[in-house]
């Protein structure tokens, strides 16, 4: 028999349950129905992974860099391997250049491409390592000089590159648990940064035929977005030494280099040109008006389609040219 005591912390414990589920109905009610509802949650609205895809990144991080460096996924593996032109760069590069305009173009030439960008603002020594890695032997390497020799890696790459086989696939297996509980979650349970804050979030899927990558998110459309820029610059001696060295490394493995220059918020087209003078590298750097960006750095979808077929004609007579040479 219950005492005067129970009774009452068993009230406590119900009125408790009740408050909670109270306040959580209450808060779902005005996030799903009032004015501070603003947007879908990205990560409840992306679109599903293509077929022969696999998760290359979402608000967890980005899980490419260990699948890529560590070899997770055996198909993407095999593909990398045998890939005819390598595309490395930021994530600028890859939101530019998407699966279905590389397929089409690389193709159409009998030619395998791989595109090896990454994010976090990852620069020459990551994708190098990759190739190192794996002994790859491309017979092109197409990079974005957009701060690509800066000598400087992502934390995160950092952390790749010191991770045991057992920590990468340990990181792939918790980022792919986390981004199916979130995926189903976030449909009814709101996410207090997306409500508060208006964050939005990117989810991208890697390809394992092309290493493109397909955007999952759709974020709108921003501002335009301007030139590059062409006024007074200089090229570092440190930055003009390791493009000697990442030339004569891409060399070595018996491919050819070429820099490219993809469009972004204050990127340099006389700081390429310098640089290309002085390592004897073609550059490929084409500008198209009016493009615009989902988030102010990184193109639309109709605007990657539109710079893709102008970029693919300027590269054209350089990749005849470069292909010839013994």
């Amino acid at each position: 028999m219950m005492t005067k005591r129970d009774r009452k912390a068993a009230r406590a414990v119900l009125l408790a349950l009740a408050t909670f589920v109270f306040c959580a109905v209450e808060g779902w009610g005005i996030w799903k129905f009032s004015a501070l509802r603003r947007f879908d949650l990205d990560i409840a609205t992306a679109k599903p992974a293509p077929p022969d895809h696999y998760l290359a990144h979402d608000r967890g991080g980005h899980v490419d860099h260990h699948v890529l460096f560590h070899g997770l996924d055996e198909a993407s593996l095999q593909h990398l391997r045998r890939a005819d032109v390598l595309l490395m760069g930021n994530s600028r590069l890859m939101f530019a250049l998407r699966g279905d305009a590389l397929r089409r173009y690389f193709t159409a030439r009998g030619l395998r491409p791989f595109a090896l960008g990454f994010g976090h603002q990852e620069q020459h020594r990551f994708p190098q390592e990759v190739m190192t890695r794996h002994g790859l032997r491309p017979k092109v390497v197409l990079a974005n000089v957009d701060n690509f020799f800066g000598g400087v890696t992502s934390p995160w790459g950092e952390r790749v590159l010191a991770d045991t086989a057992f920590d990468a696939r340990k990181a792939e297996f918790e980022a792919n648990a986390s981004h199916v509980v979130r995926r189903v979650l976030h449909r009814v349970v709101p996410h207090v940064p997306d409500l508060v804050d208006g964050e939005r979030e990117f989810v991208i899927y890697r390809a394992e035929r092309d290493g493109s990558w397909f955007i999952a998110t759709e974020f709108g459309a921003s501002a335009r977005l301007r030139g590059f820029y062409s006024g007074r610059d200089v090229v570092r001696p440190h930055n003009l030494a390791l493009a000697r060295a990442f030339k004569e490394s891409v060399e070595a493995a018996g491919a050819r280099l070429v820099f490219v220059l993809v469009p972004g918020p204050d990127v340099s087209l006389t700081h390429a040109r310098q640089l290309a003078d002085m390592t004897g590298v073609p550059l490929v750097a084409p500008e198209v008006e009016g493009l615009r960006t989902m988030d102010g750095s990184h193109l639309t979808d109709e605007s990657a389609e539109r710079y893709a077929s102008v970029f693919f004609r300027y590269l054209d007579p350089v990749l005849d040219e470069v292909l010839r040479l013994p």
